[in-house]
């Protein structure tokens, strides 16, 4: 609607969250789903990292609003006790109309251009626009790239690429401005991720070719992993930090890429301190036989505080994206999943892309903006045009031929106007010995009947 407004406030974070953009994105997602009343709205929408975007005015009095949110991930049933506690300050918002950049798309040169910026309000339109992807929980992506992809239990839009990696489909959008109207851009993704399974199948996986495995390739394909674990009896999440490297003192001993019986560390059990394995922790704690014991285990501490998990205990959480460069193989079966025929890609687009992105004419997170997308592709009216005839000379007398998909055939046909070749050679290239008196005659045959 025309006369909608949007209202953008920008918000600041205390202390700092550095370089941890899912962090980011978890804290806002608390403010939004356990704050105010006003942000538990349909009409409130965010970019998860700098602003709020709204489609009415929130209670701000003078230079901003500050919130309080205590820190906890979405495995937890609530903050601990001793959980961070971070200050977000919303900031006094300004407001911006709909009908400033559907009169700038209309007529560009003769649009107000007073207090309208149109990067700006195109910014917020995307973030309206791929709310329901960013929400959604089987679907990841996001951030600047504005690339989702859905991972759904029974339909899974996987493939393998080999080496611990499979390849996931999803879907590119954004804002586009058109000849008198706003377009939504849908196009096809294709990216590596790590697949969600057991850890130790991972490891296996990517280790399948022996000429190519090395202990710190796959140390370093697994670093920084987010696996989880549920032996304290509820789910929790970590950061592989690798394997383990030599160490001894009073508190570790543990050799390069120890395994859980090699692995000793101090522990302290009924008052008494002892040097105890990896394999018979687990095994006193929690039960727990380890099947695989002589696999190396993997640091999901700190390196101060180590702590070394065998990985059958270890899941992989799902929507992690690869980001290095992939292999040969790897880089073959990508192109043979990626590359697909236009109008494969078009069905795809009209028949997942819309739904993935929750583009449809009734999604209250648009409505609330004033918004409606019609989840079809846009068409030009368009003519096939009649092919011109080509003419020739045969026998002195002028030939028409009437192309055929776009080509035309000319065996027996003459040129209109023939041109004598002074001079002109050829090459020939032949597993078996090609006669060249041959050739020339063959050739004279055709420049002969070319006219």
């Amino acid at each position: 609607r025309p006369e909608s407004q949007i209202f953008r406030y920008d918000f600041e974070i205390s202390p700092k969250i550095e370089k941890n953009r899912r962090k980011t994105r978890r804290l806002i997602q608390l403010l939004l789903n356990h704050g105010p009343k006003d942000l538990k709205q349909d009409y409130v929408a965010t970019d998860y990292s700098t602003y709020l975007v709204t489609a009415k005015p929130l209670p701000i009095q003078g230079a901003g609003h500050v919130l309080f949110v205590k820190y906890y991930e979405p495995e937890d049933d609530g903050p601990r006790s001793d959980a961070t506690e971070y200050q977000i300050k919303i900031m006094k918002g300004k407001h911006m109309y709909l009908k400033q950049l559907l009169q700038f798309v209309a007529n560009p040169l003769g649009a107000s251009s007073n207090g309208f910026d149109k990067a700006e309000i195109i910014q917020l339109l995307n973030s309206i626009v791929t709310r329901t992807a960013k929400e959604t929980p089987d679907i990841y992506g996001g951030g600047t790239s504005e690339k989702y992809y859905r991972f759904s239990a029974g339909n899974d839009p996987m493939f393998r690429l080999g080496g611990g990696l499979v390849a996931v489909k999803g879907f590119y959008t954004s804002v586009r401005t058109s000849t008198a109207r706003l377009l939504v851009n849908i196009n096809v993704a294709n990216a590596a991720f790590y697949p969600a399974i057991n850890l130790y199948e991972l490891m296996k996986e990517h280790t399948y070719n022996p000429l190519k495995y090395s202990e710190t390739g796959l140390e370093r394909f697994i670093t920084n992993l987010k696996v989880s674990h549920n032996f304290y009896g509820r789910k929790t999440v970590k950061t592989v930090k690798g394997f383990s490297y030599p160490l001894q003192d009073d508190k570790n001993n543990q050799p390069r890429m120890g395994n859980a019986y090699s692995i000793r560390f101090r522990w302290e059990n009924k008052g008494s301190k002892e040097f105890i394995t990896v394999y018979d922790y687990f095994q006193y704690m929690y039960n727990i036989k380890l099947d695989r014991p002589n696999e190396p285990c993997v640091n999901v501490g700190s390196m101060e505080r180590p702590n070394f998990v065998p990985p059958e205990l270890l899941t992989v959480e799902p929507g992690q994206q690869y980001n290095r460069k992939l292999d040969e193989i790897q880089t073959k079966a990508m192109l043979k999943i990626a590359v697909r025929k236009p109008a494969e890609n078009a069905r795809r687009i009209v028949e997942e892309g819309a739904g993935t992105m929750g583009l449809s004419r009734t999604n209250p997170k648009l409505t609330a903006f004033g918004l409606e997308v019609i989840p079809r592709m846009i068409t030009v009216p368009a003519r096939i045009l009649p092919p011109v005839p080509v003419q020739y000379q045969m026998n002195g007398r002028t030939s028409t031929v009437k192309p055929h998909r776009a080509s035309w055939d000319i065996k027996g046909q003459e040129f209109s106007k023939a041109e004598q070749l002074q001079a002109w050679t050829f090459i020939k290239f032949a597993k078996n010995e090609i006669n060249s008196g041959d050739i020339r005659r063959q050739l004279r045959r055709i420049a002969e009947n070319a006219g």
